[in-house]
């Protein structure tokens, strides 16, 4: 009988996912059609006219994942078609990479934390290079825990193709894939993390291939050119103002969380490392080129996949969640209502009706 009800609940957990999915969902998609573009969204909608192996400053993911979305659609909607498809995406993705026994009791708990992450709001639905980097991010997490839990060809092979992923989304990506290193130097002894790496290796060749036929010229880009302003304090004041800006209102909390947060295990451990390795890295940073906010972006995957069983085992921080997450929303509500009826030519309706 109790087992019955206990299947009986969860069953209940599991629809209420998969409705707060769609919504998400639906939400991305109406914010992609109504929203106008993005100055970077139309510079990536260009290179989506011409794929190639690489562009001056990204690698080419983002331009393929326009061009994927402009097949079936035209305009900002197929444009941003694989960013508001994806972003329910890498929700399961990290609803897979959480192991917590009573995760499906706080299904509401763990899309109000999303939600109060305010950068992944604008991620759901605008198509920059971020955008799949977030993605292939949290892949390869859920592909990192794997391979911890079993080292084999198919979870070497997986992660092989989620660090090629990263990499052919944003270069950021070689920074995760460094910072899970640090946190794990066994992986170095390691005959299938070797075995990963070369297959994902091989999966980038073409595009190193491209960045020697073109002289290198996004190496050259971000390695020299950006680091030619003249150093002022305010650029690392900017950093720390970004780490809590990616957050928004709730960014007490969830650093609070981050804090008191152990590590429990080799997983948690590459998580951590990440998250104070791309703080620790972008305030270094400050003092050759001017820091901008989407460069956490990678960050936030480990951070909330630190802290949603954090706010699990901590009720009174997770009411605090509520109810900071809770007016967040309901300010995002408010103004994605005002942005949809202005897309939509609702006001000038009223204004002719009244």
């Amino acid at each position: 009988m109790l087992r019955l009800f206990l299947m009986k609940r969860i069953r209940n957990h599991r629809n209420t996912f998969l409705l707060l999915l769609l919504v998400f969902l639906v939400i991305n998609l109406l914010q992609s059609y109504f929203t106008g573009l993005f100055e970077d969204e139309a510079y990536y909608w260009i290179w989506s006219k011409d794929l190639s192996w690489g562009y001056f400053d990204h690698p080419p993911m983002v331009a393929l994942w326009i061009h994927l979305g402009g097949i079936l659609f035209d305009g900002a909607i197929g444009l941003r078609l694989l960013s508001a498809i994806a972003f329910p995406l890498l929700l399961v993705i990290l609803w897979l990479s959480i192991d917590h026994k009573k995760k499906w009791e706080h299904v509401v708990l763990f899309f109000l934390l999303v939600v109060s992450v305010a950068l992944l709001q604008a991620f759901g639905f605008i198509i920059t290079p971020d955008t799949p980097l977030l993605f292939f991010v949290a892949l390869f997490f859920l592909a990192y825990k794997r391979f911890l839990q079993d080292q084999n060809l198919w979870n070497s092979l997986f992660l092989g193709f989620a660090m090629a992923g990263m990499l052919y989304s944003k270069y950021h990506g070689v920074l995760v894939i460094a910072f899970v290193l640090l946190s794990n130097w066994k992986l170095l002894r390691n005959p299938w993390f070797w075995g990963a790496s070369l297959f994902g290796l091989l999966l980038f060749v073409p595009h190193l291939r491209w960045q020697y036929e073109n002289g290198f010229p996004s190496f050259l880009y971000h390695l020299y050119d950006r680091a030619k302003k003249p150093y002022h304090l305010g650029k690392t004041l900017l950093h720390f103002v970004n780490m809590m800006a990616v957050i928004g209102i709730t960014f007490p909390l969830l650093y609070k969380a981050l804090y008191r947060k152990q590590a429990a295990n080799t997983f948690e451990r590459g998580l951590k490392f990440t998250i104070y390795g791309f703080f620790v890295f972008f305030f270094l940073a400050t003092f050759s080129s001017a820091p901008q906010a989407q460069w956490l972006a990678a960050a936030l995957i480990p951070l909330l996949l630190l802290v949603f069983p954090y706010f699990i085992e901590h009720p009174n921080d997770a009411r605090w969640l509520r109810i900071l997450g809770g007016r967040g929303c309901r300010l995002s509500s408010c103004f994605l209502l005002f942005r949809l009826l202005l897309g939509s030519g609702a006001f000038f309706f009223l204004y002719f009706l009244l």
